[in-house]
């Protein structure tokens, strides 16, 4: 008779260190307004404004990079993948559009666990799962100084001011419509420096205590109308040299205490972790203006195992190895049997990732 060797046990990994932000960060929520995104913390028993990329939006990015490993591993092995339905979509990559009351967790949630590694990992709403991924906020280390980095308001130059040979492209009538619009957007800077002035001009004469301000305030309004009606022009609109504002972002150079725990995790659920970290190394971005640069990172992680059996208090944390994102790219480094063990699991699922798993619901 044959005996089928019992799986290994769950193993719990601890992975902490920290994130170093490259380029200036811009994490936003709504009705921020052009502040970046700060918490409060407590030092010396006073409170601090300080910046933090929460764990909800790191988590959000490693679950989408693990969905996005589960389907380059499946476009490997089926190139032709007949696709998958929005809320399956939804499913994995935000865990769900709506809440159930059933507990998968608690009602007996092994078979699901076992064919969805991703919910697993992070959680759903529907079907309801708790997540075994703890993804804790980055928070800032102190710094002297501010925190925030922010350019001034500019505009985007037109490209046949840039280039004018460009002009000799546009047929003779494109080029009437360029300098019409040309000469609105001088007319509009005009109106707007006159409106700056009236605003000085009856900003100090407060200040002086003058007491009849009407005249001035008559010239601001003026200026003011001026500018609305050259912007309410359809020439104004279309023409392109448009202002860009400037994103409320986070200095480049701070550093991010961070910690991620993956609690009891079998040997496909950890592989699939490791695999999302490498992966994410290769594209190392968070939150918003990536095409402008913003939120590249670097990452320094030791990572530890919980080692031993019995009461809790008696498994200690071992270091077993590290994970770093550079220029190079995202690189793990190990000896531990766990660990290769884990990695190697993946790998073989991924070969079969489609009947393994329930990830995409396709057969």
């Amino acid at each position: 008779m044959r005996h089928h060797e019992p799986p290994p046990p769950p193993t719990t990994f601890v992975i902490a260190g920290s994130l170093t932000a490259e380029t200036a960060t811009y994490i936003q929520r709504p009705d921020q307004g052009t502040e970046p995104l700060f918490w409060t913390r407590i030092r010396n028993e006073f409170p601090v404004r300080e910046p933090v990329w929460p764990g909800e939006t790191i988590k959000g990015l490693l679950r989408a990079t693990a969905f996005n490993v589960a389907v380059e591993a499946l476009r490997a092995i089926c190139p032709d993948y007949p696709g998958i339905t929005l809320d399956r979509l939804y499913e994995q990559t935000k865990g769900g559009t709506v809440f159930t009351a059933v507990r998968a967790d608690i009602s007996g949630g092994a078979d699901l666990r076992r064919a969805q590694p991703i919910l697993s990992l992070f959680g759903a709403a529907s079907p309801r799962l708790e997540g075994k991924l703890v993804v804790e906020p980055a928070m800032a280390r102190p710094i002297s100084g501010g925190y925030s980095s922010g350019l001034p308001d500019g505009a985007r130059r037109d490209p046949v001011l840039a280039s004018p040979h460009l002009a000799g492209l546009l047929t003779e009538h494109e080029r009437a419509v360029w300098q019409r619009r040309s000469a609105i957007i001088q007319d509009a800077a005009a109106a707007k420096a006159r409106l700056r002035d009236a605003e000085r001009i009856l900003y100090r004469a407060k200040l002086a205590g003058i007491i009849d301000l009407a005249a001035m305030e008559r010239n601001k309004e003026s200026a003011r109308s001026e500018l609305t009606n050259i912007e309410a022009n359809p020439d104004f609109a279309h023409s392109m040299q448009r202002p860009v504002l400037s994103k409320p972002a986070v200095a480049a150079g701070v550093v991010y205490d961070h910690r991620i725990v993956g609690n009891a995790l079998t040997d496909i659920e950890a592989g699939l972790l490791f695999a999302t970290l490498e992966t994410l190394g290769a594209d190392p971005h968070i939150g918003g203006g990536r095409t402008t640069g913003h939120g590249r990172f670097s990452a320094d992680y030791t990572i530890f195992r919980r080692e031993g059996t019995g009461p809790l208090r008696k498994q200690p944390l071992i270091p077993v190895g590290k994970f770093m994102i550079t220029v190079e790219g995202g690189r793990l480094e190990t000896e531990d049997p766990a660990i290769l063990r884990a990695i190697d699991a993946w790998e073989q699922a991924e070969r079969n990732i489609a009947s393994c798993f329930a990830i995409f619901g396709i057969d």
